[in-house]
């Protein structure tokens, strides 16, 4: 495995973590769906998050990682690291703003 393959592996399970909460605390809405009364606007972040999640995880696993992969051997490679795990852990930490209480 080179570095990028290991970097894709770290981001895409903060993703999969990000994925599984939306999907659980989504569930947990529905099962509450007589007590919870839904505004238009969460909905349309938890869809929105859901498929930034999609969309980083599909761009280093496939179409631009292929390019991505290539800079690895470049010296300004570590530069990138911090870029791409800091996205995917915004797009976390952007999850807490629909959890459910």
């Amino acid at each position: 495995m080179n570095q990028f393959e290991y970097l894709t592996v770290m981001v895409s399970i903060v993703l999969g973590i990000g994925v599984s909460r939306l999907i659980a605390d989504a569930a947990r809405l529905i099962q509450a769906r007589r007590h919870v009364r839904f505004y238009w606007v969460s909905i349309v972040w938890g869809v929105n998050l859901f498929l930034l999640h999609l969309q980083v995880w599909w761009v280093l696993g496939n179409g631009s990682g292929v390019a991505l992969a290539a800079f690895t051997r470049a010296p300004w490679f570590h530069a990138l690291v911090a870029p791409i795990f800091l996205g995917s852990t915004l797009l976390f930490i952007g999850f807490f703003s629909l959890q459910v209480h």
